[in-house]
């Protein structure tokens, strides 16, 4: 066979390949999804060693008393803690209200974000979101003599919650500003 008869030969064969359309996919069916990563959080019990780790740096008494709920406030879907110091009334609280402490959760561990007084029951986690993702909280601000009661949205700045809700803007407390009531 000549060198030209080979070369047409292949070009042939070429293009007849490509006219033929294949009777099966090139994959059998649909491609199979990822699986999706389970979102881990940590249990009560590791919010327990945190709040026994924060007691110690801030020289809280080993009779301390709080409260805590978990709720997620960054949207992570990860249960994050908030935690309002209780007793001894002397050294957590004072006639305005208590320490209210917040944790956010990661997988295995809880990370200290803000340490807010004073606090006083009701609080609310609004379904509004502050600009940086995180819910805010509402607080009812009371208790000195100089200044009027009012209700206050503490707003996650990126790094934390206002210190002192005395500090922050009044605001009209609505249904979307109440949301979940926490502390009664």
């Amino acid at each position: 066979m000549s060198r030209s008869a080979f070369l047409s030969f292949i070009t042939i064969l070429a293009l007849t390949g490509c006219a033929t359309a294949p009777e099966e996919p090139a994959y059998p069916g649909p491609l199979t999804p990822m699986p999706r990563a389970e979102i881990v959080e940590p249990a009560d019990f590791v919010l327990a060693a945190a709040i026994t780790e924060y007691l110690a740096l801030a020289n809280g008494p080993a009779n301390t008393l709080y409260d805590f709920t978990r709720v997620d406030l960054d949207g992570d879907k990860r249960r994050d803690a908030l935690v309002m110091m209780k007793g001894p009334h002397s050294y957590w609280c004072g006639m305005d209200g208590c320490s209210l402490v917040v944790f956010k959760a990661a997988d295995d561990h809880f990370t200290l974000v803000s340490e807010i007084f004073p606090v006083r029951g009701p609080l609310y986690v609004s379904n509004r979101i502050s600009d940086e993702g995180w819910r805010n909280l509402v607080v009812h601000v009371s208790g000195q003599s100089y200044a009027r009661a009012k209700d206050v949205a503490l707003k996650f700045d990126g790094s934390g919650y206002p210190r002192n809700p005395f500090f922050e803007p009044e605001i009209q407390l609505s249904q979307a500003d109440q949301g979940q009531r926490l502390f009664p």
